[in-house]
C-alpha cells in the first residue's frame, strides 16, 4: 500500500484523515502512531498477550488467515505476523498509514472503509480481530459491523473485539473538565463511548455466534511498570482531541498545555484508571 496524502488534511500541525463519511476524530500522524504503539504494548502487558480468544490451534495451523479490522498503523498485525509466521495476516483501515516497506511476507494491508462493508467473500478468515473503534463507528453502525465481521469469518472460527471505557475512573477536576468535553463531542457525533459494556450483548444478539465470553482488565496509574505508560497514553490521547476540546472549552494553547500538566499530576494523585474489555465468540458450523 502506498502512503498517499490525498486522504489527509492538516490542522494545528497535526495530520487527520479526510474521509467525509468517517466520524473518526483522532489524528493519524507519527505522534499518534507512536501513541498507538505505546497503547499496544501497555495492553499487551496487562493482558499477558495480544488476544484472549482460544485461537492457539488456529494460529498453529499453517495456512490460517487472520483479519485485523481498523488496524491503524498495523501494530497488532505486524506483531502477530512476526510471532506466527505460518499464518497470513490481513490488516484493513480507511487511512493508508501502515508501513509499506520491510513488512513480513505473511502480511497484507488493504485500504478500505469497513463502514461500507468488507471487501472479502463469505467465510474467508479463521480469526477476526478488532479493537478501539469506539471513536470511529457511529452508534447505529455496530450491528452492521458485527454482521460483516461474522460474514467473513469461517464457521468454527473466532471473532474477538476489544474496547475501552474512554472515561477514566478516579478523575480529578481538570481531568474531568477535559473528559467531559471530549465525551460530549464524541456523543454529539453519534459515537458510543460506552460500547465496551455492550460488546457481549451485541455478540449474543448475533444468531451466528456461540461460546460467547467477555473479560476485562484495568490499568491504574500506579500499576507497576505500566502505570506511567497508562498516563502517557491518556495525555497523548487528550492531545489528539486538543483542537476539539480547546474550541469547546475556549482554551488557548498555553492554557491547554498547563491543563495537561495538571491532569498528569491528578492521574498520579487520584490513581486514575482505564478499563478495557475483550469479548469473543465462535461462529456456528453451517447447517
Amino acid at each position: 500500500m502506498n502512503n498517499i496524502n490525498v486522504n489527509f488534511q492538516y490542522f494545528d500541525g497535526r495530520r487527520f484523515h479526510n474521509v467525509k463519511s468517517s466520524k473518526y476524530l483522532l489524528p493519524n500522524d507519527k505522534q499518534e502512531c507512536d501513541r498507538l504503539l505505546l497503547q499496544h504494548l501497555m495492553w499487551q502487558n496487562s493482558w499477558n498477550g495480544n488476544f484472549s480468544a482460544p485461537v492457539k490451534n488456529i494460529l498453529a495451523n499453517k495456512g490460517s488467515k487472520v483479519l485485523d479490522v481498523g488496524c491503524g498503523p498495523g501494530v497488532w498485525t505486524l506483531d502477530m505476523a512476526t510471532n506466527f509466521p505460518e499464518v497470513h495476516f490481513t490488516g484493513v483501515d480507511f487511512a493508508p498509514i501502515q508501513p509499506n516497506e520491510n513488512n513480513p511476507e505473511n502480511v497484507t494491508f488493504i485500504q478500505t472503509n469497513a463502514l461500507e462493508g468488507l471487501p472479502f467473500e463469505d467465510n474467508t478468515f479463521d480469526y477476526v480481530f478488532q479493537r478501539f473503534l469506539n471513536v470511529g463507528y457511529p452508534r447505529d453502525k455496530w450491528v452492521f459491523i458485527i454482521n460483516e465481521l461474522v460474514r467473513v469469518l469461517k464457521p468454527g472460527g473466532y471473532l474477538e473485539m476489544m474496547e475501552d471505557d474512554i472515561e477514566p475512573g478516579n478523575m480529578g477536576i481538570m481531568t474531568n473538565k477535559l473528559v467531559t468535553a471530549m465525551i460530549d463531542d464524541l456523543e454529539s457525533n453519534g459515537l458510543d463511548t460506552k460500547i465496551c459494556y455492550k460488546l457481549q450483548k451485541n455478540l449474543e444478539q448475533n444468531k451466528m455466534l456461540k461460546n460467547i465470553c467477555c473479560e476485562q482488565r484495568i490499568i491504574d496509574s500506579n500499576t507497576t511498570d505500566i502505570g506511567n505508560m497508562h498516563i502517557t497514553n491518556c495525555i497523548e490521547q487528550f492531545q489528539g482531541f486538543k483542537i476539539k476540546i480547546s474550541k469547546l472549552q475556549n482554551i488557548i494553547d498555553n492554557e491547554f498545555d498547563k491543563i495537561l500538566d495538571a491532569v498528569y499530576e491528578e492521574f498520579i494523585e487520584f490513581n486514575s484508571f482505564t478499563l478495557t474489555k475483550r469479548a469473543y465468540a465462535q461462529k456456528i458450523e453451517e447447517i
